[in-house]
């Protein structure tokens, strides 16, 4: 199955869940980590995918991760050299995210927490994905109120509101399972 053949070739097999930030801005990869190290402290296993909007940003990203502890891993370092020796990977890839959205346990979708007016969520939806989005919503506001109204994504404010929404996601399963139900 292509979820599995992309959770091999990331090095992410055997986490304990996948947390994974799509179409990110400068400004929000330092609230998706501030979630993920909340995350790691309870979940010592859960593995992080950044995927930037724009691949210029890649080393920046990299760095980003570097300054809050984490070892990370380019996608195209990962395709030259497959490990498991990290905790993120940045998709510096282009036109895979609509597949990788499929490996994430929990999706934060960017373009959100910034005055940019939000990303797609329909790509996660396809893949049936727990969705959180930040309040900037303005380009997909039908999309995002309809999914609103279903319980199939949550809106969060800021950092604090990403972060406690991440861990609730990862410690009830149940509720994740039914988000994942309501985006079918």
């Amino acid at each position: 199955e292509e979820k599995q053949r992309l959770i091999q070739e990331l090095g992410i097999a055997g986490s304990s869940g996948i947390f994974l930030a799509g179409s990110t801005h400068k400004g929000e990869e330092e609230y998706v980590l501030q979630a993920f190290e909340a995350a790691r402290e309870e979940f010592p296993d859960v593995k992080l995918v950044i995927a930037p909007r724009e691949t210029l940003r890649t080393e920046e990203v990299l760095s980003i991760c570097r300054q809050h502890g984490f070892a990370a891993k380019t996608r195209t370092q990962l395709q030259k050299d497959p490990g498991t020796d990290h905790d993120v990977v940045i998709i510096n890839t282009i036109g895979e995210l609509g597949k990788i959205y499929s490996v994430g346990d929990v999706v934060y979708v960017g373009g959100s927490l910034i005055p940019h007016g939000g990303h797609n969520i329909l790509e996660p939806a396809a893949h049936g994905k727990a969705i959180i989005v930040g309040y900037n919503m303005f380009n997909f506001k039908d999309t995002h109120v309809l999914f609103t109204k279903r319980n199939a994504c949550i809106t969060v404010n800021n950092a604090e509101e990403l972060t406690r929404e991440t861990l609730r996601l990862f410690h009830d399963t149940d509720t994740r399972h039914r988000m994942d139900q309501e985006t079918l």
